[in-house]
């Protein structure tokens, strides 16, 4: 089912990303890999597996390991609301696996507006943002700019995690590169509108995004920088006979990424003791690029209930380049051998009312895809066992019944079955990163097979006098799911992928209770499951149990807030990849704040406890990462102001 989550809700609080900000959202989870730039999971999908989206265009990161995921690429104050629609069921987007994600930024409201933020808290850290805008009736435009900066912070046992010990020494960050920034971020974007929702309105916008220096201990390296660009330009319309309304969409982006090893021991010449030169500042580094533009058309027909009819295309292009010291000699390889993927996708969709409160949703998709490396390393994959070549077509189906119905008078029922799939990407497919004697090297499988989910949803939704909530249950057949492992060839062994058959379930519920008129408790509870049955394990990388409880007071000037957020252990684990047991963990976090005319005001603590834990996800699990746990900020104390005009 869809949820919106509305932006202003945690305006007051210092989520450093949307993916910390929807942690508070029953089922979604994050992982994380340092002090910004985590990766947003629902019901244990992640990457491609699940889509995200920035007013309804693709952005994707040009780092192979993740460091850019797609929503680390706005910022906060751009955004209005996030619209999450649960499994296999929005036929309008390519890839919807798991689930969609997709942002929507602000437009400027009629008259004069403007908004300035400015947060601060422990680890030295500062955000300050603002936009400026004007509205009128056929004519509107804003802009804004934001800056995002901390430390390190430090984990519940005092350290930084910059401290954090790693199982290989040459991982570990050199003493003098401890104590520096964790990330300096700056973004600033403008929107223009012409005409009105009433018949005919064009958005254009452009984002500008620099980051430089973020820390990633979930990695072998850091970013030295991450900059990136888009332009999305949407027409709407609203028709005349036949078409109620219509849309046509282009847009454009493109990621730069520098990655390197130079604050690591790695890069000195005695990586055990971490003193020494090399020739350069770095032992490894990736130079990568991204850059999709895509669009889309579809009209809305009159008739029976409401017709989506619409056709979208993108085109990813994607080149990495690393660079590796070996035997005295700086060497280049294709790590992301110049992939191009083009997608054609056609749709259509029927809502349309069968009675009294009863919705039936049908709908039905088809993409053609053609991807290719233009870097031939076909030499490489044959030599690891997997098809030699350097391309692949692609048809995928997607489709969908979704029937919302009510049971008396105060509960809804609904029912879903979906069907979704998604492109294996260009890393899993053809990345070509042979070993060195210093580290161990990874290859894509280009034989991959597209992945596909069957899933059925059912929930059953209560709005009674002081108390609502909802209950559901979901239950995916997952066919060629993509999991890490390791191959061989002679004395070499690297990370591949293949896919398997495997099964994810769960449960979610959230509750909401009004204590009193100003008083409100609000619980929310997700459990999923996943299991390889090709081989009879459990799936990797699956979040556990996880429950939070939230007591607001608020009389519309004043609120304080408890929240409490607990997990239990997760045993269910592959331990052929590395992966390990991750203890429970329970945490406290409180907020108080007012507001007044124009302003709000707020201040926190995260963790009130100081704690030290671990989330389950927030560890890479492959034969050759890292390895280290990346654990959670201590106690963290923060405050935030806001003024509007």
């Amino acid at each position: 089912m869809d949820e919106s989550f509305d932006a202003e809700l945690v305006r007051d609080e210092l989520g450093c990303d949307l993916a910390e900000d929807l942690g508070r959202m029953s089922g979604i989870t994050k992982i994380r890999k340092g002090g910004i730039a985590s990766d947003i999971v629902i019901r244990g999908f992640y990457r491609d597996n699940l889509a995200v989206l920035i007013d309804g265009t693709r952005i994707q990161g040009a780092c192979p390991n993740r460091m850019d995921p797609p929503a680390f690429h706005l910022d906060s104050t751009e955004v209005e609301r996030v619209d999450v629609q649960r499994g296999p069921f929005d036929v309008r987007q390519a890839g919807c696996l798991g689930g969609v994600l997709e942002v929507r930024t602000r437009d400027a409201k009629q008259g004069f507006h403007g908004e300035m933020n400015l947060g601060g808290g422990s680890f030295d850290r500062f955000d300050g943002s603002g936009f400026l805008s004007y509205g009128a009736p056929r004519r509107s435009f804003l802009g804004g700019a934001s800056v995002k900066r901390s430390d390190a912070y430090r984990m519940g046992d005092g350290r930084r995690f910059t401290e954090l010990d790693f199982p290989k020494p040459a991982n570990r960050y050199r003493p003098q590169d401890r104590d520096g920034l964790a990330y300096d971020m700056r973004t600033g974007w403008a929107k223009a509108t012409f005409g009105s929702d009433r018949d005919r309105r064009f958005d254009l916008s452009y984002t500008r995004q620099e980051a430089d220096d973020v820390l990633y201990p979930y990695l072998f390296m850091d970013a030295v920088f991450d900059d990136s660009d888009q332009v999305n330009g949407t027409y709407r319309w609203r028709g005349k006979g036949r078409v109620e309304q219509g849309l046509a969409q282009w847009y454009w982006n493109r990621v730069e990424h520098e990655m390197d090893d130079r604050k690591r021991a790695s890069s000195t010449a005695n990586p055990v003791t971490a003193v020494g030169a090399l020739p350069r500042v770095y032992s490894m580094r990736t130079l990568a690029t991204s850059e999709v533009t895509g669009g889309r058309a579809e009209a809305t027909l009159r008739g029976a209930g409401s017709m989506l009819v619409g056709t979208d295309f993108y085109s990813r292009q994607w080149n990495a380049v690393t660079t590796r010291l070996q035997m005295g000699r700086y060497l280049d390889a294709s790590s992301v051998p110049d992939v191009r993927v083009d997608n054609l996708g056609f749709y259509a969709q029927q809502r349309r009312s069968v009675g009294k409160g009863r919705r039936l949703v049908c709908g039905v998709r088809v993409d053609l895809a053609d991807s290719r490396a233009r870097t031939d390393c076909a030499s490489l994959y044959r030599r690891f066992g997997t098809e030699a070549r350097t391309e692949a077509l692609d048809t995928t189906f997607t489709g969908n019944v979704q029937y919302q119905f009510p049971v008396g008078e105060k509960f809804e029922a609904f029912v879903g079955v979906g069907h979704g799939a998604r492109l294996p990407d260009a890393q899993e497919r053809f990345f070509a990163l042979p070993s060195t004697p210093m580290s161990r090297g990874t290859v894509g499988n280009p034989a991959l097979k597209p992945v596909e989910n069957s899933e059925l949803d059912a929930s059953l939704t209560y709005t009674g006098g002081r108390f609502s909530g909802r209950a559901t249950v979901f239950y995916s057949e997952l066919g060629e799911y993509i999991i890490p492992t390791a191959v061989r060839a002679g004395n070499d062994s690297v990370k591949t992928y293949r896919g398997v058959d495997a099964r994810q379930y769960g449960v979610e519920a959230t509750g909401r209770l009004n204590v009193t008129r100003k008083m409100t408790l609000t619980n929310n509870l997700t459990y999923t499951r996943g299991q390889n049955d090709t081989e009879s394990l459990e799936l990797p990388e699956m979040p556990p149990l996880r429950f939070d409880s939230r007591l607001r007071w608020d009389d519309g000037r004043s609120f304080v807030e408890l929240e409490e957020v607990a997990t239990a252990r997760q045993n269910l684990i592959d331990a052929r990849i590395g992966e390990t047991p991750t203890p429970g963990w329970a945490i406290t976090n409180l907020k108080v704040g007012r507001r007044g005319s124009g302003y709000k005001a707020a201040i926190g603590v995260i963790n009130l406890l100081d704690h030290f834990y671990v989330e389950h996800l927030s560890n890479l699990r492959d034969p050759f990462a890292v390895g280290v746990k990346v654990p959670e900020p201590g106690r963290t104390v923060y405050a935030t102001y806001q003024r509007t005009f």
